[in-house]
Parts: structure tokens; sequence; C-alpha cells
């Protein structure tokens, strides 16, 4: 299955063009980046030896959602283990019931006992006989950075492929920054074409990740560390490749405000656009605030990282 998506220019804002990559459209379980992750992780989930996989994630992770489903095609035996607030959910997200209906082993626990659950999970499987993969690595979430960054790495490459094709320089790149595993793999992307590939650093567009969890220096360490992880070699002293900017948070994870409602419905009016709140609509918003503030120009791409059930969970909240 290939898994790459459309890229075309979407609109004029200010004095930035701004072109959209649609990884929602990747025609696999509701399509998004995370897609492309599961299918980095299954394969090297096969290539080192196991034999089932465990995840990890909020009741809305769209990283559960994909990786239950790729189980699923693959008949791969899977877990997966949601973390649900104290007060519980008064509704269940589209993306916790389709892991459920992918007939993936549900395990919920707290925020105060993740470590436990995981590591629970895979005593679990061990007893069944089964070698079982965990998606982050051990039960702190350490060890497997490579095979998450793996997946936009290459779309780096894809990016840059489409941009010489198309004769379109691209000045800057915007996206969601979560966990910080895409956004890091692009970075190493970039990096390995200016330290590997010889490219001029003013050939490579500026990465800007729109943080929507974490304070922009957590999610620097992070990143770095990843980058570490992936390549020390592909790091240059001048320059890390990547910025991050926390101003439109919210507060946090899962929090968005009425301008990001109201960025979000602009899209979807104007250009048939679905982002959600949590993680396209708070980043869409976001680079159309950074293009006015810092009056940015040339071109810029946004990466539509998916999320559709996301969208659909907001659009049937909303008053009608």
């Amino acid at each position: 299955m290939r898994f790459e998506s459309p890229i075309y220019f979407l609109k004029q804002h200010k004095n930035a063009g701004i072109y959209i990559k649609r990884d929602d459209k990747i025609p696999f379980s509701f399509g998004g980046n995370k897609v492309r992750i599961a299918a980095e992780l299954i394969a090297d989930m096969k290539k080192r030896g196991f034999d089932s996989v465990i995840s990890y994630g909020s009741p809305g992770s769209n990283m559960n959602r994909a990786v239950a489903h790729m189980a699923m095609q693959h008949g791969i035996p899977c877990t997966v283990i949601i973390k649900k607030d104290a007060d519980g959910e008064s509704k269940i997200p589209l993306n916790e019931r389709f892991v459920i209906s992918s007939g993936a082993k549900v395990m919920y626990c707290s925020g105060q006992n993740v470590r436990e659950t995981v590591e629970e999970a895979i005593a679990l499987e061990k007893d069944a006989g089964r070698k079982p993969y965990y998606i982050y690595g051990n039960s702190f979430g350490q060890g497997n950075r490579t095979a998450l960054m793996m997946a936009s790495f290459k779309e780096y490459g894809e990016i840059m492929r489409w941009a010489r094709e198309n004769a379109v320089l691209f000045n800057h790149i915007f996206l969601a920054a979560g966990t910080g595993a895409t956004i890091s793999g692009l970075t190493a992307g970039e990096r390995t074409e200016i330290t590997v590939n010889g490219y001029s650093p003013q050939m490579c567009p500026a990465i800007h990740g729109i943080s929507v969890a974490r304070t922009a220096e957590r999610e620097r360490e992070v990143i770095l560390d990843n980058l570490y992880s992936f390549n020390p070699a592909v790091m240059s002293p001048e320059t890390d490749g990547f910025d991050i900017c926390d101003s439109y948070l919210c507060g946090g994870y899962g929090l968005y405000d009425d301008n990001i409602i109201e960025c979000i419905e602009r899209m979807l009016f104007e250009y048939a656009l679905p982002l959600d709140p949590t993680y396209t609509g708070k980043a869409f918003y976001g680079m159309e605030k950074e293009i006015e503030k810092n009056n940015y120009s040339g071109n810029c791409l946004f990466i539509h990282t998916g999320g559709y059930p996301l969208f659909l969970d907001i659009a049937e909240s909303q008053p009608k």
C-alpha cells in the first residue's frame, strides 16, 4: 500500500502562499500521519522478531486507532492501552470506538499508572507465549525513536521531490507538534539533505512546529533528544533546523478556544477542509497567526496530519 499524499496550493494568506499536504487522504484507517507511522512500526516489529503489538494513548488517540487497524489487517494480536481521565468521559470518542471494534484487547489506565499498565500488558502477552512489541520502546517510553521517526523522515524526501518536480520552493513547513515524532523525523530529513547530501540550507524550508500539548522548552528537549538518538551526524552546529511555538496551546492537549473553532469552521466552509481542535485546527490557526506576526512571505506548506474522527467528534458536538 502506498502512503504518499497529495500536495496542492490552498490559498494566499497575507504575503504567503499556503500549500497543503493532505496526509488525511491516505486511503487507510481514515488517513493521517499515524497511518504512516503504524506501517513503519509493524515493519519494525516483524523485522525484529516480535509477534504482537501494544499501543498507548488517549481516548481520542489517532495512533491507537491506526495501530489497531494495521494490526487487524496483518492478523497481529494487539493490545491498546487507553488513558482515561479520573472523571471519565461523557461520550466515547470515535477513535476509541474504532479501537474497540477492531478486535484489539483494550486496557484502561489513569495518568498515575501508565507504566504499571504497560508492564502488565507486556507480562500478559508473554504469559500467552508471545513476544510483545510496545510501540514506545520500554515501559518508560524509551527505546523506539527511530521507528517512530522513520515515516516523516521518508516524507521529507517525498516533499522535496514534489517541490523539485513542480518547480516550487517551499520557504516554510508548518505542522502540529504533539509527541514530537513527526517534526523530529522531518528535521532529520532536512539535516540529512544538508549535512549528508550537500544541499544548500537556503534550498530547505524552515520547519515550524505549533505545539499542541507541551511548552516549547519541553518539546524542544524531546525533539533534540530524538534527533541525536536517530543520527547525531545529521545535527548542524549552526542551527537545529526547527522551531517550536507554544502560543496556541489554550492550556494544554485537547483544549481549544473560540478562535480555533472559528478557524475550523472557516476552512470547512471556504475550502471543504476538515480540521480538528486537538491537532490540525490548532496548528492551522497558529500558522496563520505566525505568518501575520512575522510577516512571512514566499511559500508555506501545511502538513495536514489527519485526525478525521476527531473532526467528526467536534462537528457532532457543536450546536445546530
